[in-house]
C-alpha cells in the first residue's frame, strides 16, 4: 500500500477489476478519474512547477479524500480520489528555468520514458515539457475507456498524431 492510501490500488487495478466483474471501466468513470486527473496535474504544474514525467496508468493509485474538508465543489465523489505516487524522474521547474522566464514553458531534450510512453515531441527527437505528462494523463485515460494501453501512430500525409484505436460511437467524442 502506498502512504496516504487507503487501497493501495492503481487505474490499472480498477480496469482489471471492472473485467473481471463486468466488461469495461463505464465511460462516467473515465470521465470521472480523467476530471480528477487533470486536476491534480493543474495543480502539480501550476502550484508546484513541477514536472512528473512519469505519469501513467499504475502511477494513479485511489485514495481517499479527507473528511470533513468543505471544498464540495472540488472534492472526490463520495470520498473517491486518486494520488499521484512515484516522483522518481520528476524536475523542479523552477530550478531549471531561466531567471525571469515562465517554469512551464522549460524545454528539455532526449527521451526518459519508456517507448509507448514518449509523447509525440520526444517521437520525433523535438524538446518536450509539460506535453510529456499530459500524454501520460492522456495514456492513463485511455486505459480506462480501452481496456489496454495507448497505441498513437503519425499520419504520415499530414504530420498529425493520431489514436490507432477509434471512440466507440456513443462516447462523448466532443469530451474525449
Amino acid at each position: 500500500m502506498t502512504a496516504g492510501s487507503d487501497s493501495g490500488m492503481t487505474l490499472i487495478d480498477v480496469v482489471n477489476t471492472y473485467k473481471k466483474i463486468m466488461g469495461n471501466v463505464p465511460e462516467l468513470v473515465a470521465i470521472y478519474y480523467t476530471s480528477r486527473m487533470l486536476k491534480h496535474l493543474e495543480s502539480l504544474h501550476q502550484d508546484g512547477k513541477v514536472l512528473h514525467c512519469d505519469v501513467k496508468p499504475d502511477n494513479w493509485v485511489l485514495t481517499s479524500s479527507p473528511k470533513g474538508n468543505d471544498n464540495a465543489g472540488t472534492n472526490a465523489i463520495g470520498g473517491a480520489d486518486l494520488m499521484l505516487v512515484d516522483f522518481g524522474r520528476s524536475i523542479d521547474l523552477e530550478r531549471v528555468a531561466h531567471r525571469g522566464s515562465n517554469p512551464l514553458r522549460a524545454q528539455f531534450k532526449g527521451s526518459i520514458a519508456a517507448d509507448d510512453m514518449e509523447c509525440a515531441s520526444m517521437r520525433k527527437g523535438m524538446p518536450w515539457g509539460v506535453d510529456l505528462d499530459f500524454f501520460g494523463l492522456a495514456a492513463s485515460s485511455f486505459i480506462l475507456l480501452f481496456g489496454n494501453h495507448i497505441d498513437v501512430v503519425e499520419d504520415r500525409r499530414t504530420g498529425k498524431w493520431r489514436l490507432r484505436k477509434s471512440f466507440r460511437r456513443y462516447w462523448q467524442r466532443d469530451l474525449w
